[in-house]
């Protein structure tokens, strides 16, 4: 099963290849460690929510909440 942060690393990885920005570039744009954001991609640490928006905001997406279901 897969794990939400996938969901996270799979678009960022998209996100990245359509515009050309490699990691090195997005930490320089978005101030995050390069090595920070490798090591989210990697699966092997996590990026805090606040960061995830900064990146997310360099690729022009917010992150928004929706419920789960539709309340009666």
């Amino acid at each position: 099963m897969a794990r939400p942060s996938d969901f996270w690393r799979n678009l960022l990885r998209e996100l990245m290849a359509e515009h050309g920005v490699s990691m090195r570039r997005l930490g320089r744009i978005t101030g995050i460690n390069r090595k920070a954001i490798a090591r989210f991609l990697h699966g092997h640490g996590s990026l805090p929510m606040d960061r995830l928006e900064t990146v997310l905001a360099v690729f022009d997406y917010v992150l928004g909440v929706v419920p789960r279901k539709e309340r009666p």
